[in-house]
């Protein structure tokens, strides 16, 4: 039986090669295509050909180790076909990476493409990349402070409220919308799996996430359409923040059924890398027994593969009564629309031990929520004041889970694409992930409340930023660079990324500098030369 099989899957990939070298109408072009970098891979071949644009693979067997060099050249090829498509050049052919998470899918179409003989095959003649980024997901770095990647590398947490994406979406708005995110730099999106309530709600099929509203019986008809969803979050490289309870649901996932019902979550979901589990209880000790419950029902049923946080809802923050829970592996702060709490309480945070990353979870939303309105600038402080205090940062739009079926008409929001040059400014900063809050630097003119001028560093003391949405000149210690004797200072237009060149001085003494004018925010950067 072994060899029976191992014969079926010699001839699937003979038939690949030979339709590949069909398709290519050059042998040679296939063996170019084996190499990236002149690096030969373990698989029989994969590659782009230039000429018209396709990316080929014709083997699926074994994925590529995340510690071999040539990942980050496959990731690039990739990432460039990405923009390519973006713009609207089509590829001939698209390319299925196996990681663990779509093993299944991968066997598939190996074991299928014998019957299949010549009609039209999944690997090929469609119009985007399938699966473009291989087990994306995320774990605490080893001081505690930031995010790495399942290549140990610095991850940026940009985050979006999503709540309802699972419930009232359709699979197809549902990827438009995660494609939005992904391109405007968003890395995370935070979802509820029974949307906003008590989880008796139904999907636009009708479906409820439970048979008879019992946690007990989940209803497969529902978790299916969640099941898609989570995939197209993998597709996009996208972690997603999956909320498994919420204090509306106290009288139905209880401490009888509430480890049962985490653990079934934890199971079904086990092999899907870019997934985090979140709470939503009131920060109250009352709560603690069922959060320590659902942890240990999450924990055995992934094997303790995923990250652990908990957002409190309508609380602040988790550290308030859980910090030192060992499942707990960073902090989550919900402020409102009170956001002007943002920069003191993820201070807070930052200075708690043990040190775990704080994520500014859920502020103030763009648009009207509780009758205040939040316009851009509102959301570039919140922004601005999480990161400079040491934390990371989570967007929202009031209309994502008021009004979510009419998602044209705000998924494009001013707010959401001054996000993507936050995170372009932040990350171009040298080694950005080792930054810290220092509002010494500040000699005057910090300011409080909603005008509130904050300041941050890099650890080796080569630059250093001052966000200033005030109108009142601000007075900077100059010798916090450290590495050089001359400082450049230059104007980041938040809204664009846009830089203007101020001058370069000594890194001695106060200077006063005042934001351009007109403008209604701005960063003040300096680095050593």
């Amino acid at each position: 039986m072994k060899d029976e099989k191992t014969n079926h899957r010699k001839i699937a990939k003979e038939e690949m090669k030979k339709d590949c070298i069909k398709d290519c109408a050059d042998k040679e072009k296939i063996e170019k295509a084996t190499c990236f970098n002149g690096v030969k891979f373990d698989w029989d071949g994969i590659g782009v050909d230039p000429t018209d644009n396709s990316l080929i693979i014709y083997e699926v067997e074994a994925p590529l180790p995340n510690t071999d060099p040539s990942y980050k050249h496959i990731q690039a090829e990739i990432e460039r076909l990405s923009i390519m498509v973006a713009k609207g050049i089509k590829l001939k052919k698209a390319v299925y990476i196996t990681c663990e998470s779509n093993k299944e899918r991968i066997k598939f179409i190996i074991d299928s493409w014998v019957s299949l003989k010549r009609t039209v095959h999944p690997c090929f003649n469609i119009p985007k990349i399938e699966y473009r980024i291989v087990d994306v997901s995320i774990k605490v770095s080893s001081n505690g402070r930031y995010f790495i990647d399942q290549n140990n590398e610095p991850f940026f947490w940009l985050g979006d409220t999503q709540w309802e994406l699972f419930r009232l979406f359709t699979i197809e708005d549902a990827e438009s919308v995660l494609e939005n995110r992904k391109k405007k730099g968003f890395s995370v999106i935070q979802i509820m799996f029974t949307g906003v309530g008590d989880g008796t709600l139904p999907n636009l099929d009708g479906q409820t996430p439970w048979i008879n509203n019992d946690p007990d019986i989940p209803n497969e008809a529902y978790f299916k359409n969640v099941d898609e969803v989570i995939k197209l979050g993998l597709k996009y490289g996208l972690i997603l923040v999956l909320g498994i309870y919420h204090q509306l649901q106290v009288s139905r996932i209880t401490m009888k059924n509430g480890k049962k019902y985490a653990k079934w979550i934890a199971e079904r979901y086990k092999d899907f890398p870019n997934i985090v589990w979140t709470m939503y209880p009131k920060a109250e000790s009352e709560f603690i027994p069922i959060l320590r419950l659902l942890a240990e029902g999450l924990q055995e049923g992934d094997n303790e593969k995923h990250l652990i946080t908990v957002h409190p809802d309508p609380a602040v923050t988790s550290s308030s009564f859980i910090h030192e829970e060992s499942w707990l592996s960073f902090n989550m702060i919900q402020t409102c629309i009170e956001y002007e709490r943002i920069y003191e309480m993820v201070s807070k945070d930052y200075a708690r031990v043990p040190a775990k990353p704080v994520v500014m979870a859920e502020g103030g939303y763009e648009g009207l929520e509780f009758n205040k309105l939040q316009t851009p600038l509102e959301i570039r402080k919140q922004a601005y004041w999480s990161h400079l205090a040491g934390g990371h940062h989570s967007y929202g739009h009031n209309d994502s889970w008021v009004i979510p079926a009419q998602w044209r008409s705000w998924i494009d929001s001013t707010g959401s694409f001054n996000l993507k040059v936050y995170r372009d400014i932040i990350t171009s900063c040298p080694e950005w992930w080792n930054w810290i809050p220092d509002q010494s630097i500040i000699a005057s003119g910090e300011n409080s409340g909603i005008n509130l001028n904050v300041s941050a560093r890099s650890a080796s003391g080569d630059w250093l930023l001052v966000y200033l949405c005030s109108e009142e000149p601000i007075s900077i210690r100059m010798d916090k660079i450290t590495t050089s004797d001359t400082v450049k200072v230059s104007w980041i237009d938040t809204t664009s990324g846009e830089r203007v060149f101020i001058d370069s001085y000594k890194n001695t003494g106060i200077r006063s500098f005042t934001k351009p004018s007109g403008w209604q925010d701005a960063l003040l950067i300096m680095e050593s030369l």
